[in-house]
């Protein structure tokens, strides 16, 4: 087809003229380069047309006089090019643009000191603010869960393939990372780990991020880790003379939490995150109820818990938290952190207490207490001491019942039963405290003076 019609830029610049005055507004080059001249003046519009797969196609070149003739025809003799190799020219354009973005956004999020588009860490603050959004209630995982699963990749994760990119992640990568922590002597947490990155690598994949999942069989890389129990007093006599140790921990927030921890037995994060409009002490049965959104984190994540948790108080417990509200009652937590009122204490603080209070457990041995353990403080210690039927207990712990009617049959038939089992829990613990202290050796009188 003939080719380079246009003589010169005179020829551009004196049809420009005669377009504004409503002479033809094309000139054209050849070939299917042609410029758009507008009759409104300004700059006019290098255009080419082509045909790729049997379908008429425009593309741009730009604007004149930015662009000029012999510009624009080099642009022209490259689509012309590509179009011969099978090739569509907008897809190459398209592409550029896209390497263009992904360059500036790259530069950006390095700026603000965030990994990259597509890498692995990316894919997990993705999938995690997915799951744990800010809105509480379109939260698919629990608090607890939420939190140790980004801080486990944060703390071993990140670091080493964090900034890596999900289509460039190798198995080897993902090992070396399992292997570290391993070494380090933490098995269960490296099991723990695998999982979370096996769920990031299948984000990934369901993204486009990569086209495999390199997580894929890696159960075997990690040595099993053997479950042990949390730390737990389970006799009677024992465990009056750590009620009688929490009754004078120096830390009015902690002790409570302690005092809470044993006579609800619910677990320590809930505890940790109680708000205070989640009780109803002035109802009858005055209540705590938990959010089904801050249950165990893999119970939501399977579906399998669907309401809200409700916990009957004794009123021993009751006095508990009349007496910490003048203190954290204007806040939002009962138990805020000393960081942040808007986060809950530590989940370590509890523990700490207990090892401050000489009760810490002994890694490797079953001795000592934590503030998990006193699940089964209480399972073992009501099973043994007291007629309670062990479902009603079960109920208590939250732990859920399989079945499509479990639940509600629960709800109906074990609230007031567990309202006494608990009640009769707390009076058993004043019973074991008042035991404990007539035991206890009182201080000599000058041993109260010298105090």
């Amino acid at each position: 087809m003939p080719r380079n019609l246009i003589p010169s830029t005179k020829a551009i610049d004196k049809a420009a003229h005669a377009a504004s005055n409503g002479a033809s507004k094309r000139l054209t080059d050849g070939d299917g380069l042609y410029l758009l001249l507008f009759a409104d003046g300004g700059s006019h519009g290098w255009r080419f047309d082509f045909t790729f797969e049997a379908k008429r196609k425009t593309i741009s070149f730009g604007t004149y006089p930015d662009t000029g003739l012999a510009l624009a025809r080099r642009k022209a003799d490259e689509a012309r090019k590509l179009v011969a190799e099978g090739i569509n020219p907008s897809d190459v354009r398209k592409a550029k643009r896209d390497t263009q973005k992904a360059h500036a956004e790259a530069v950006k999020r390095a700026q603000n000191g965030e990994a990259p588009f597509g890498s692995f860490e990316h894919a997990a603050r993705e999938l995690h603010a997915v799951r744990f959004p800010v809105d509480a209630r379109k939260r698919k995982w629990g608090e607890s869960y939420a939190t140790k699963w980004l801080g486990a990749l944060q703390r071993h994760v990140f670091p080493w393939i964090g900034h890596t990119l999900m289509r460039e992640l190798k198995r080897p990568d993902i090992i070396a990372v399992l292997r570290r922590m391993e070494q380090r002597g933490i098995n269960a947490m490296a099991q723990d780990t695998r999982e979370y990155i096996g769920q990031v690598c299948q984000w990934g994949q369901l993204h486009d991020y990569c086209e495999h999942d390199p997580s894929a069989n890696l159960h075997l890389v990690v040595e099993a880790h053997r479950a042990t129990s949390y730390a737990a007093v389970t006799d009677p006599s024992k465990l009056g003379d750590l009620l009688l140790d929490i009754d004078g921990y120096n830390s009015m927030i902690t002790r409570a939490a302690l005092q809470l921890q044993v006579m609800l037995f619910q677990r320590p994060g809930n505890t940790r995150s109680m708000a205070w409009a989640e009780l109803d002490l002035a109802a009858e049965v005055p209540t705590w109820t938990i959010p089904a959104v801050k249950m165990k984190g893999n119970l939501i994540a399977k579906g399998e818990r669907k309401n809200d948790h409700v916990v009957p108080l004794p009123r021993q417990a009751v006095l508990v938290l009349q007496e910490l509200k003048p203190l954290t009652g204007h806040r939002r937590l009962v138990f805020p952190g000393t960081q942040s009122a808007d986060r809950p204490m530590s989940n370590n603080t509890m523990n700490k207490a207990l090892r401050t209070l000489g009760w810490g457990a002994t890694e490797g041995q079953d001795d000592g207490q934590t503030a998990h353990g006193f699940r089964a403080t209480a399972r073992t210690v009501i099973g043994n001491e007291m007629n309670i039927h062990p479902a009603v207990v079960e109920q208590q712990l939250a732990h859920v019942k399989s079945g499509p009617l479990g639940d509600a049959y629960d709800r109906a038939e074990f609230l007031k039963k567990r309202a006494l089992m608990l009640q009769t829990w707390a009076d058993f613990l004043d019973s074991l405290r008042t035991a404990a202290a007539v035991r206890r050796p009182k201080a000599s009188t000058d041993e109260e003076h010298a105090h």
